[in-house]
C-alpha cells in the first residue's frame, strides 16, 4: 500500500513521526510531501534529523504568504504529486493550511483521506486554524475516515465486547464531535 503524508509545520513533523515509523514497520510505501510552510532549518530540517525521519520525497517550498496564497500553492503542488504518484490514501494531521490543501485535493481526486488529529476546537471563527477544521470537517468521500480520538473510541468499544464485567463498568470515553 502506498501511503502519502502531507505535512509542512514543526508540530505536524513531530506528531506524524510515530505514524511514519509504523508505516515503515508494516512494510508500506511512504510518500512524504512537505509543503514548506515551515522552511527554516530550526523549524523543519532539524526535526527530520533529530527524529531520524526519512527525507521528504517532495517539497513544495510554499514559504511565507497569505493564507490564500499558501493554500493555493500547496494545492497546486499536492495535486501534481498525487496525480503522478497515485497513493492509496493520504494522511494529514492537525488544522493547518497543509491539512486543508491536502484533504481538498485528495478528496477531489477520490483518494481517501485519514485525518490523524484535528486539533482542539475553539469555535472561534476568527482563528484561521478553526476555519481549516470547519472546512475539513465537512469532508466529502473521506468523511468516514476516523480521527485519532474516534479511533480510540472504536477501540474502547471493541475491547468492551471482549472484556470482563469489571471493565464494562468503567467510564467510556466521550465520542469526538
Amino acid at each position: 500500500m502506498k501511503i502519502a503524508i502531507v505535512l509542512g509545520t514543526r508540530p505536524e513533523i513531530i506528531k506524524m513521526a510515530s505514524v511514519m515509523d509504523e508505516i515503515e514497520k508494516r512494510g508500506h510505501e511512504l510518500l512524504l510531501i512537505h509543503t514548506g510552510q515551515h522552511y527554516d532549518k530550526e523549524m523543519s530540517e532539524n526535526f527530520f534529523i533529530d527524529l531520524k525521519l526519512p527525507t521528504p520525497n517532495y517539497n513544495i517550498h510554499v514559504g511565507s504568504g497569505s493564507h490564500g496564497k499558501q493554500t493555493g500553492k500547496m494545492m497546486e503542488g499536492i495535486e501534481e504529486v498525487l496525480l503522478d504518484e497515485k497513493p492509496d490514501i493520504l494522511l494529514v494531521q492537525g488544522d493547518t493550511n497543509a491539512v486543508l490543501a491536502g484533504a481538498l485535493v485528495a478528496s477531489k481526486l477520490h483518494i481517501p483521506v485519514g485525518h490523524v488529529e484535528a486539533g482542539l476546537r475553539s469555535f472561534d471563527e476568527t482563528m484561521p486554524e478553526e476555519i481549516n477544521r470547519m472546512v475539513k470537517e465537512f469532508g466529502g468521500p473521506d468523511a468516514k475516515i476516523k480521527t485519532f480520538s474516534g479511533y480510540l473510541t472504536e477501540c474502547w468499544e471493541e475491547a468492551m465486547k471482549h472484556s470482563d464485567t469489571q471493565l464494562k463498568t468503567a467510564a467510556k470515553p466521550a465520542k469526538a464531535s
